[in-house]
């Protein structure tokens, strides 16, 4: 009988991985399902307490240390809690550098690919090092450019010494990686920029994407709200953090209310360091029908969207060439053929198909004037607008897509280490 071949293990390290169950970021996950189906076995490594999460991962699951769903296996990390930026953010970092070089280490199964996933390059510095104790290739997933978004928010002065660390870390990942997954198309120009003409032969840009059968296998879901009410809703998927500008929005919402005595509702799903701020901020400013939620399920999302009449796309004023281009939301709104409010910002999807009603970045009036168009819009221009979106996704930002490229990059390193 003919031996069966063992199938190419790939180990994903994600901080901020998630399933379905805990939120809308499902990248990895995704990815991962894709390649179980095809034969592939994926072990994501990720961290026990997230700051995004309202809940750690041994809260909602119990105190088991690995989680399957789908096939996909998620091993997870021991860190401690933390809820802000601050010290505690970056300690929760390290724990997660420390301990997941302590699991991977110690365990009977042997990889054959390490991808290794920013936000944080810590996780770049483990892939480094478990690649070499494997000699197995190492793919660097660059989700943001570190410190280059820090710097550019004006979150962070370019001579801080964090910022020159940071630097330090991303040539070393980029030397070292056999290939790079960016999610901006921008960061080829970042690598040219910086002098790293070498490294653009080894990369590959897979933005955020879409996972289209969620939406054509719809579940319907108990949601927050009532759904028969008379009220116009806006809704808002995602972090509550010092880069998604969340206070313009409600601003904006408050002179709606206030000025223009249009009855709307504001939903606010998901969590972020910001968030406290922000519900006190609403109640500090009596500022009605703006409702707080937890982050909704990923596979609720599009009965969710279905139920609203439009979404909210905002982010901080930015001068980086694509912020914003590869968010989780936007490309999901843009799937549910929902009406989006967004911040005019370059690069976005919707700048390409014209498929939003966009306002000024940090501006609340603009804001305000962008929702007073939409309500104001004719049917055909929201039937134009948001077929278009769809369009653009089901071509340019499928899991499909996205999934034959990442099958493309693994069969081609697993390739070259046998002929090597």
């Amino acid at each position: 009988m003919e031996k069966k071949k063992e199938s190419c293990n790939v180990w994903i390290l994600n901080h901020y991985a998630v399933p379905p169950a805990l939120g809308s970021g499902t990248r990895h996950f995704d990815i991962a399902r894709y390649l179980v189906k095809r034969g592939y076995k994926v072990r994501i490594f990720v961290a026990n307490h997230q700051h995004l999460l309202d809940t750690s991962w041994k809260e909602r699951f119990g105190s088991r240390e690995e989680i399957i769903e789908d096939g996909v296996i998620f091993q997870i990390v021991e860190t401690r809690p933390c809820k802000e930026n601050s010290v505690k953010r970056f300690l929760n970092m390290w724990d997660y550098y420390r301990n997941v070089l302590k699991i991977a280490t110690g365990m009977e199964e042997h990889p054959n690919v390490m991808w290794a996933s920013s936000v944080h390059p810590l996780a770049w510095c483990a892939g480094i090092k478990l690649s070499k104790k494997y000699s197995i290739p190492l793919i660097v997933e660059v989700r943001d450019i570190w410190p280059e978004t820090l710097i550019h928010s004006g979150k962070m002065s370019k001579y801080n010494p964090v910022a020159i660390y940071f630097s330090l870390l991303e040539r070393k990942a980029y030397k070292k990686a056999d290939h790079i997954i960016a999610l901006m198309p921008s960061f080829l120009d970042h690598l040219r920029d910086k002098g790293m003409y070498r490294f653009q032969s080894k990369t590959t840009i897979i933005p955020n994407f879409v996972d289209l059968g969620r939406y054509e296998r719809m579940e319907k879901c108990d949601l927050p709200f009532d759904t028969s009410s008379n009220r116009r809703k806006l809704v808002y998927l995602g972090a509550h953090g010092p880069f998604n500008d969340l206070e313009t929005v409600i601003k904006g919402f408050e002179m709606l209310v206030k000025v223009h005595k249009v009855p709307l509702e504001l939903h606010l799903f998901g969590s972020g360091p910001e968030k406290n701020n922000l519900v006190e901020f609403t109640k500090r400013n009596g500022i009605t029908s703006v409702y707080f939620h937890s982050a909704i399920s990923k596979d609720c999302v599009p009965y969710l969207l279905k139920s609203v009449d439009a979404a909210v796309f905002p982010l901080v004023p930015s001068d980086l060439k694509e912020a914003g281009v590869s968010s989780n939301k936007l490309v999901d709104y843009m799937a549910s053929k929902i009406p989006i409010i967004s911040v005019d910002l370059p690069g976005l999807p919707v700048k390409h198909t014209n498929g939003a009603f966009f306002y000024k970045p940090g501006d609340p009036k603009s804001f305000c004037e962008a929702v007073l168009r939409f309500l104001k819009a004719a049917p055909e221009e929201l039937h134009r607008k948001v077929e278009a979106n769809f369009e653009y996704v089901r071509e340019h930002r499928s899991l499909d897509g996205a999934g034959a490229k990442v099958l493309k990059i693994l069969n081609e390193l697993v390739k070259s280490r046998v002929d090597g």
